[in-house]
């Protein structure tokens, strides 16, 4: 019988021991593991790379496993309207390079004694003091909602339909 139950005592430790183990690598590996050293940005775009790198809030220090593709993704292409996307290439070294891609405009609508630059996506991209020439003009929209990096949205719901399909 004693030497049973020292058999399941010896089991009890032992797994003890491991999952105290695996808890404390998987606090190390967001903790302190796996820093970020470098963030390089490549594609095409009309913001630098330090205007990029700001706006995606990844900060060098911070843990590279943490980080959220979809998250950055979504923060650039609100804060930095002609980014339509971008994508993140992390290595377990610390490097993680921001790759974006641009948002292409297509068209403007007139507000006010200014033009709404929208993308082909409907995407607003910026207010204008003159028309963008290489964008398609839309007349006969009196009450729309923009706001640059928000969808283009028409307040007359049978426009709005009409528009978008």
């Amino acid at each position: 019988m004693a030497t049973k139950k020292r058999k399941i005592s010896a089991v009890r430790v032992f797994f003890t021991v491991l999952i105290i183990t695996f808890l404390v690598i998987a606090i190390l590996s967001v903790t302190v593991l796996f820093p970020i050293k470098s963030i390089s940005v490549s594609g095409e775009s009309q913001y630098s790379h330090e205007e990029i790198v700001n706006a995606s809030g990844l900060v060098v220090g911070n843990n590279i496993l943490v980080v959220s593709e979809k998250g950055v993704s979504k923060t650039l292409s609100k804060q930095l309207p002609y980014i339509k996307s971008a994508n993140l290439k992390r290595t377990l070294s610390g490097n993680i390079t921001v790759t974006v891609s641009p948002e292409e405009k297509g068209y403007c609508c007139e507000y006010k004694d200014s033009f709404v630059v929208i993308s082909k996506s409907l995407k607003v991209l910026e207010l204008k003091t003159k028309r963008d020439k290489n964008a398609a003009r839309i007349l006969g929209i009196d009450s729309f909602t923009f706001e640059a990096g928000e969808p283009f949205i028409i307040n007359d719901e049978t426009k709005n339909r009409c528009f978008i399909t």
